[in-house]
């Protein structure tokens, strides 16, 4: 409060003042309404500076707020809304402060999680399905359930196969987009067969004929019965009387005991 005086007020010369009763000037607090700006944040995240608008009044001269608002919400809340308190936030005695409060948002965190593409031979199990986060990234120690998915089974033909999410999910605190792979399923190596020696020999003695190469690469039929057999079962039964004569033309390859391979040769 501060004192009106008189000053320089007067009369003019016609009149006397005789008795000036001073009044009061009272100076009350402005009246100013500070009101929190909404803020959002991804999950995860550190809050974004907390910021208020004079929305009521003013403040003049070069006056200014002092302190800071606050909110409960930390890196590890989990999604959803959260006040915004005044916390600090303060005038001085010049100023009466109303404050309204604001929400600040906490929004899933997005993420990206793209499947590693995987190869394995037909007739075989399927390898492990792995994952990749490829967008954003899980915080707080967060971790995905679940597993990937692949149609394609041990029975499955040679082609490709797309790997889906299946039942791999995130928690409420995440946007998961997924991208998915592919399961290669790949033709069994054929070895080369082995193709016996040839060497070209005089025919061992009927004793030592034991066995009977029915084509190049196959396994090895044991013939008992000597030289004569040995021809009848490559070659045909005879076709004449007399000395063998045989049905087909060609050749054959037979192993004595002694483990080499010798060709023969059916001729009519």
């Amino acid at each position: 409060s501060y004192a009106i005086n008189q000053g320089t007020l007067a009369a003019s010369a016609n009149y006397q003042i005789t008795k000036f009763n001073p009044g009061t000037l009272t100076i009350t607090p402005r009246p100013i309404t500070a009101t929190a700006d909404p803020k959002t944040r991804p999950y995860g995240d550190a809050n974004p500076q907390l910021t208020y608008q004079i929305t009521t009044g003013n403040l003049v001269g070069s006056d200014t707020l002092t302190g800071a608002l606050t909110t409960a919400a930390t890196p590890a809340s989990n999604v959803g809304a959260f006040d915004i308190d005044q916390g600090t936030l303060a005038a001085s005695a010049n100023y009466a402060l109303s404050y309204v409060g604001a929400k600040l948002t906490v929004t899933p965190r997005p993420i990206t999680v793209t499947a590693d593409n995987k190869a394995r031979l037909e007739g075989a199990a399927n390898p492990l399905l792995t994952w990749q986060v490829t967008t954003g990234s899980l915080v707080n120690g967060d971790q995905l359930s679940g597993s990937l998915f692949t149609a394609a089974t041990t029975a499955s033909a040679v082609g490709t196969y797309p790997i889906l999410q299946g039942s791999l999910a995130a928690t409420t605190n995440y946007t998961l987009s997924f991208v998915p792979g592919v399961l290669t399923v790949e033709p069994r190596p054929v070895s080369p067969p082995v193709n016996p020696p040839v060497v070209a020999t005089t025919p061992p003695l009927a004793n030592q004929l034991v066995s009977l190469m029915s084509a190049p690469f196959a396994a090895p039929t044991a013939i008992t019965g000597g030289e004569e057999a040995l021809r009848r079962a490559a070659c045909g039964p005879a076709t004449g009387v007399g000395p063998f004569i045989a049905q087909s033309v060609g050749s054959y390859v037979v192993q004595n005991t002694a483990g080499s391979f010798e060709t023969r040769t059916c001729a009519r």
